[in-house]
């Protein structure tokens, strides 16, 4: 009877024993929620290698302009692309380009033989002005392109310019037009070709 006691006494005490190390034992932690149906779930870390995707820079426009719809692109003289980002922009004008230089030089003596047949002329063409219907700044400008070739300067164009020659003006640029358009100088110069040259006469006053 005794044994009996003891053995439901012990039993007693083990099974107290365990209920309380049940309920002082470390609670489970909670699983994560299942994301949302549709929607991938988002990686803790990233793969290697991968690039990070940096905040987006606003659009970049001409210097106090605003971002408009209407972009227009232009060339420049050198072919390069222009944008032009201005609100309601003027059309966009290139330059001029520059005269190509020429590489070919007249010689000076052959000028100075040029102008000493274009003075006479224009003394014939202006013997019959009185000095008296010369205006202030009276002048003849005479401007040729010549031509060199096979030892002989020839005129192409003949362009005069008269200032101050009050109702002269017409004849006398006719008359330097029509015989300078005749000259011609005989040179050993290298053929050249349209070269201009330009010759200025003041008159009277």
């Amino acid at each position: 009877m005794k044994r009996w006691m003891l053995a439901a006494a012990a039993a007693a005490v083990i099974a107290i024993a365990a209920f309380l190390l049940l309920r002082t034992g470390a609670a489970p932690a909670p699983a994560a929620p299942d994301p949302p149906e549709g929607t991938a779930a988002r990686p803790t870390t990233e793969p290697a290698g991968a690039a990070r995707s940096g905040p987006s820079l606003p659009s970049q426009t001409a210097e106090g302009a605003e971002p408009t719809g209407d972009v227009r692109t232009y060339g420049d003289d050198g072919g390069r692309p222009v944008v032009d980002h201005r609100r309601n922009p003027t059309p966009y004008v290139p330059a001029k380009a520059q005269p190509e230089q020429r590489s070919e030089v007249l010689d000076p003596l052959v000028v100075t033989q040029v102008h000493a047949q274009v003075r006479p002329i224009v003394n014939a063409c202006m013997k019959d002005v009185p000095q008296a219907d010369l205006g202030e700044g009276a002048l003849v400008q005479v401007r040729l392109t010549v031509r060199i070739a096979g030892g002989a300067l020839t005129v192409a164009k003949v362009a005069p310019t008269v200032r101050a020659l009050g109702a002269h003006a017409d004849a006398v640029a006719a008359c330097v037009q029509q015989r300078s358009a005749a000259l011609r100088l005989a040179t050993d110069h290298p053929d050249l070709s349209d070269y201009d040259l330009t010759f200025p006469f003041r008159l009277g006053r």
